[in-house]
């Protein structure tokens, strides 16, 4: 398997990841507390399915190079916390204060995915 086609497989589960993270927080927020001790343990009760668990944070590029690393997997995040922090850095990233064409970010992804592998 060539070195793109792992970044594209990776891309491909970060964005499964990030949807079915989505799920889980609606799902969670829909449920009543009794629905939560019955819906599936390490999942929706401990909130395990509303975490990153293969993008675990990246070290972002930015104008004066490599950043610190930011992890969209940290416990004292709130889930949404999270996946906010990741939508902002990774999924829907900005430059100079304005966001990333698709072009750009698709660029940036790739780039910050490479740093990793």
């Amino acid at each position: 398997m060539q070195r793109q086609d792992v970044i594209d497989q990776f891309l491909s589960y970060a964005y499964a990841e990030r949807e079915s993270i989505i799920k889980t927080i609606n799902a969670m927020s829909e449920m009543t507390e009794e629905e939560k001790k019955k819906a599936v343990k390490n999942f929706y009760t401990s909130q395990n399915g509303a975490r990153f668990s293969s993008l675990l944070g990246i070290w972002p590029v930015t104008e004066s190079g490599v950043g610190s690393y930011l992890s969209f997997n940290n416990a004292k995040l709130t889930p949404k916390q999270a996946l906010e922090r990741a939508d902002k850095n990774f999924f829907a990233p900005m430059i100079g204060g304005r966001p990333m064409t698709e072009r750009e970010a698709n660029d940036y992804r790739r780039t910050v995915l490479e740093m990793v592998l």
